[in-house]
């Protein structure tokens, strides 16, 4: 009796340390993607407040030029909603899939006035863009939300050792694989440097060129990782 015992001891203290010792099942990642959200409208105007299906996400509101980080959705349909004081609210309906990065732009158009000699009207926009699924190298996704049909942008080293030249469609995304490594560089338009730009690590950017009130170009920049849920 004593023989069955120590054997039922002995088998359950192996049983115990194969249950400790054993590789734990890695859970499946979960059915999400997510959304960054720019705002670009127009700074007399006040805070921009994000609205993603009915909440909004953050009250205090955004200034123009700042942007939310990665914020994660379950897959499939959903709404976002840019408001801002004396302005409609522009609205978009969008289906998020796993693992999808996507950027919303909000920004400010000036429609034509009637009569002409009236203030300019203003109309909030929204436009999407999809996150490059490369994360070596360095590229750049370019977006014109500039009121020109075609500007055509200049990318050059310091020493003006190269020039690069893209031409850029409005509010169509441009793709652009840099052949330099970690470095900084100039965007111009028309020999006109508009802002400078440094890279910090391999991987994508994005930057986004707009006018503002008064029809000065400028240049936001900003590194865009692909986000990963967590499983």
């Amino acid at each position: 009796m004593k023989t069955i015992s120590s054997r039922l001891s002995l088998w359950s203290i192996l049983l115990l340390l194969t249950t400790i010792t054993a590789p734990a099942q890695q859970e499946p990642s979960p059915d999400v993607g997510f959304v960054r959200v720019i705002s670009l409208l127009n700074a007399s105007r006040g805070k921009t407040h994000i609205i993603i299906d009915g909440s909004d996400i953050y009250p205090a509101g955004y200034d123009s030029g700042q942007k939310t980080g990665g914020i994660g959705l379950k897959v499939g349909p959903h709404s976002i909603s840019l408001q801002q004081q004396g302005l409609p609210p522009v609205t978009a309906q969008f289906t998020l899939n796993r693992g999808e990065t996507l950027t919303w732009i909000g920004y400010a158009e000036k429609v034509v006035s009637n009569p002409p000699n009236d203030p300019p009207l203003w109309k909030n926009q929204l436009l999407p863009v999809k996150q490059s699924d490369s994360e070596s190298g360095d590229h750049l996704i370019l977006v014109s939300l500039c009121p020109q049909d075609e500007i055509q942008l200049q990318i050059q080293t310091p020493q003006n050792l190269r020039t690069q030249t893209t031409r850029l469609k409005r509010l169509l995304p441009n793709r652009l694989d840099l052949w330099m490594p970690k470095t900084e560089f100039a965007l111009k338009i028309d020999d006109t440097i508009i802002s400078h730009v440094s890279l910090e690590d391999p991987g994508n950017y994005q930057i986004v060129l707009y006018a503002d009130e008064t029809g000065k170009i400028h240049a936001l920049s900003f590194d865009s990782p692909n986000f990963t849920p967590a499983g």
